[in-house]
């Protein structure tokens, strides 16, 4: 039932990487920002030259520099060649895909998607095979359709680098951590464990309307925690925990300041401390939310004990890993069977797949 849905599509990126080295159009590349230095390295790796750097109009500083390429308007660029190639490389990309996808003069418009860029992937197919059974009991285990066609969509978007079919589950304007089923009282103890610089501290008291009774915010990155204060300094009740969230009390190795990406590593640069949901907090707990780069199922054996205690609503990442997908759905439902199980995804590349256990 489960497998016969994933399809082990060719992998778009590699597909596109031949394509270019072949090609002899023009290639543009679109973006002069943080997706487009993506596209760029991959492209240096390649041996691939750019030809032009461009953005539109309203974007457009003249003298403006992308690196060695100066930027240039994309309607100067496009009405000088008969034929050319053009990588998108925007946050919000599907407006100019489509243009483009029509314009006669592009042989072909490529968007790489760069989640595969950091997150490792290879081989998911093989991974997904090897893993059927898990995967089997997890999809029948879903409480929604809707989450179980979000599930065969991610997967078949992480084997074929191809978020499209994915992000047309996205629900439109919803808010990330609470979708429709996810209800809040007037007294919700929420742990953040990854709380970055408060963004997600800031939804949820605009989404109780600052009627809660306590936040905890794991964050260990000093950069992070400057801007977690500043962020949070007006709103009640908010206490910032300097250490990162794991399965242990102990000192690990961390990349810091990095950001969203900071994260536990054998290379880092600093070292911090990390300890358990359950050595630190005292209270009941009504939620605990995770984006913390790959140590989502490490920290929820940290609070194995808080979960089956008080059931929190638990709203956990599972995109930075390739087993995450099985393996934390998994250990949640062997430490309690009283949870419903929903899978939501959000943005515009295979990026931010949320798990959510709610208590049945």
């Amino acid at each position: 039932m489960f497998f016969d849905k994933i399809i082990n599509a060719p992998n778009e990126i590699i597909l596109n990487i031949e394509y270019l080295k072949k090609s002899e159009y023009p290639l543009i590349l679109l973006g002069a920002g943080f997706y487009a230095n993506e596209v760029r390295q991959l492209l240096l790796h390649h041996k691939i030259k750019i030809d032009h750097v461009v953005v539109d109009e309203k974007w457009y500083v003249s003298h403006s520099f992308f690196y060695d390429h100066p930027i240039e308007r994309i309607n100067d660029v496009l009405n000088y060649y008969p034929k050319i190639n053009i990588i998108v490389a925007l946050d919000n990309y599907q407006a100019k895909i489509e243009e483009f996808s029509q314009n006669p003069i592009v042989a072909r418009c490529i968007l790489f998607e760069i989640a595969s860029f950091h997150f490792d992937f290879s081989d998911y197919y093989l991974v997904i095979k090897e893993h059927s059974t898990e995967l089997e009991n997890l999809y029948l285990q879903l409480a929604d359709d809707y989450s179980r066609d979000i599930m065969v969509a991610f997967i078949n978007a992480k084997i074929s680098r191809n978020p499209k079919s994915l992000i047309c589950l996205n629900v439109k304007d919803e808010e990330m951590y609470y979708p429709e089923f996810f209800k809040l009282s007037d007294d919700e103890v929420f742990i953040d464990c990854g709380a970055f610089d408060g963004d997600s501290i800031l939804s949820f008291v605009n989404k109780t309307k600052g009627k809660y009774s306590k936040v905890y915010a794991f964050e260990p990155d000093k950069n992070n925690i400057e801007k977690l204060k500043e962020n949070t300094s007006q709103f009640k009740n908010i206490e910032i925990i300097k250490k990162g969230c794991f399965s242990s009390k102990t000192t690990l190795y961390f990349r810091d300041g990095e950001g969203l990406s900071s994260t536990f590593s054998n290379q880092g640069n600093v070292t911090i401390e990390v300890d358990t949901i359950d050595n630190v907090i005292p209270e009941k707990v009504t939620i605990i939310k995770m984006d913390i780069e790959g140590s989502e199922l490490e920290a929820l054996k940290g609070a194995q004990k808080t979960i089956c205690k008080n059931l929190p609503k638990l709203v956990i990442c599972l995109y930075h890993k390739p087993d995450d997908l099985f393996t934390i759905p998994q250990y949640i439902s062997e430490l309690s069977d009283s949870y419903n199980l929903y899978l939501r995804h959000y943005g515009l590349y295979s990026y931010d797949l949320v798990l959510y256990a709610i208590p049945k």
